[in-house]
């Protein structure tokens, strides 16, 4: 759409409003009407709309705003918006960019409200989950956001080895046989409770660990992405068979370690229609990225920023599925499949993972960025269990903290420090969603770059391996 000129602004705007047949019809449309601050004076328009029915001047209670697409021209924005019909609105309805419905109100006589209530009771669940997930939220400062902060500096692991299993105070018998392992907990670790949320700073003020409890806050989100865990863990084949529970892959991968290639990962073990298929990459794609938004609008101000300019410079693709390599926007598919499009949002980065039921041995990863996101979002011991430490709990060995583990948990911590999670009782449900930086999956990538732009055809004579610097 073009842009007016500076100098006609403010005469369109006040023409525009005058113009209109009439003003409780009036639609807002945000991407083009805000651009060219159409809008800006709700007490101008609220006073055409009283004298229209010959009411003193008065404030508007709410306005509806729903954005259009950018396809649409200025001629069909000219057109429309003098005097629209309920019939002039449905066969516009298709072009309304419903991703970014935002329940401000409206000014709409019966024929337009009723469309607007039949399209908000189709859509409700967007403009809810936007609230209350905090998608829009600026990012706060650790200090503004009223979680306890404590002191506290890493220790050499000692004779913590990497690839012990890690197990609870009481839980040893949970070991297998022969394996060496690591009691985790005592007097010189400190165990986060399953309902405290803590920050963990050095000296410095760096953040070290951050716990954050309730951190979604919205358990008809929640359910929804415990529902793409359960579908991928029971249909993507485990990346790490070895060990206790499940972990799915989910974006671009470097391949086995024998013959490193780059791609997207495809990870089906059954066998689906090609529509099935893409329907099930699309949700999965949209469950990732939704995550990354909320984390991105509600975490920490400091590990996230330093996340961000980490992925900036590292320039590595987003998050995509085969057919959908997009640079930005997702859709959710909720109540019944709905579609909720979020054209422009940003993509998750291209690495995450899905577990179930997942424990990790001490270990540290080779990451290029500074933090490792993990949200925990089940966490359900079946009814009759009678355990009191079931297990499944996050362990950072060489900050010496155990973090207890407990549905809808965001932990942001150092994957190149070592760590892991506590086995745990069979009669224990968890699942959760990890953002991860992987320095091979990077090496991969500018590798392939490298070998594209030296027009060298990677074959078996010829690995991704060599081609790193």
């Amino acid at each position: 759409m073009e842009n007016l000129q500076e100098s006609d602004k403010e005469t369109h705007d006040s023409g525009r409003l005058k113009q209109l047949n009439r003003a409780h019809d009036l639609i807002i449309l945000s991407k083009w009407l805000d651009e060219h601050k159409l809008w800006r004076d709700r007490g101008e328009v609220a006073q055409v709309a009283a004298a229209r029915k010959g009411e003193e001047r008065q404030e508007l209670p709410w306005i509806w705003k729903v954005e259009f697409e950018m396809n649409v021209s200025q001629d069909d924005v000219d057109t429309a918006v003098h005097g629209w019909t309920a019939e002039v609105l449905a066969d516009l309805q298709a072009q309304l960019n419903l991703a970014d419905l935002i329940r401000n109100g409206a000014v709409l006589d019966d024929k337009a409200a009723y469309l607007m209530q039949e399209i908000a009771t189709k859509h409700g669940f967007k403009a809810t989950s936007v609230g209350v997930m905090g998608l829009k939220n600026e990012r706060k400062f650790a200090h503004k956001m009223e979680i306890p902060a404590e002191y506290r500096e890493r220790i050499p692991a000692g004779n913590i080895k990497c690839h012990h299993i890690l197990v609870d105070p009481t839980n040893t018998g949970l070991v297998p046989g022969g394996k060496p392992y690591t009691v985790a907990g005592g007097e010189d670790w400190y165990t986060v409770r399953d309902t405290e949320s803590i920050i963990f700073h050095d000296k410095n003020n760096k953040i070290l660990l951050a716990v954050i409890r309730d951190f979604c806050g919205y358990q008809r989100f929640t359910d929804y992405i415990n529902n793409v865990i359960d579908d991928a863990t029971d249909n993507r084949h485990n990346i790490r068979p070895t060990h206790p529970g499940t972990m799915i892959q989910a974006g671009w991968n470097a391949g086995p370690r024998h013959a490193r290639v780059w791609g997207l990962v495809r990870n089906l073990r059954k066998k689906f229609s090609q529509e099935d298929k893409l329907a099930k990459d699309c949700k999965r794609l949209g469950a990732l990225c939704a995550v990354w938004n909320m984390i991105q609008a509600k975490a920490p101000r400091e590990p996230i920023d330093d996340l961000l300019e980490v992925i900036d410079e590292a320039d590595m693709p987003n998050m995509a599925v085969e057919g959908d390599t997009a640079e930005s926007g997702y859709t959710l598919f909720l109540d019944d499949g709905d579609p909720l499009i979020f054209e422009t949002a940003c993509r998750a980065p291209g690495e995450a993972y899905f577990t179930c039921n997942y424990s990790a041995p001490v270990h540290s990863d080779v990451s290029y960025a500074p933090y490792t996101l993990a949200w925990f979002t089940h966490y359900e011991k079946h009814p009759n269990c009678s355990r009191k430490i079931l297990g499944g709990n996050f362990i950072d060995v060489t900050l010496r903290v155990r973090v207890i583990a407990a549905a809808d948990t965001l932990i942001i911590f150092d994957s190149q420090e070592f760590h892991g999670t506590t086995l745990a009782v069979d009669e224990l449900k968890r699942a959760g969603v990890t953002f991860a930086f992987s320095t091979h999956i990077q090496n991969i990538y500018e590798a392939m770059l490298k070998a594209e732009k030296e027009n060298i055809l990677v074959e078996h004579e010829v690995h991704l391996e060599d081609m790193i610097t």
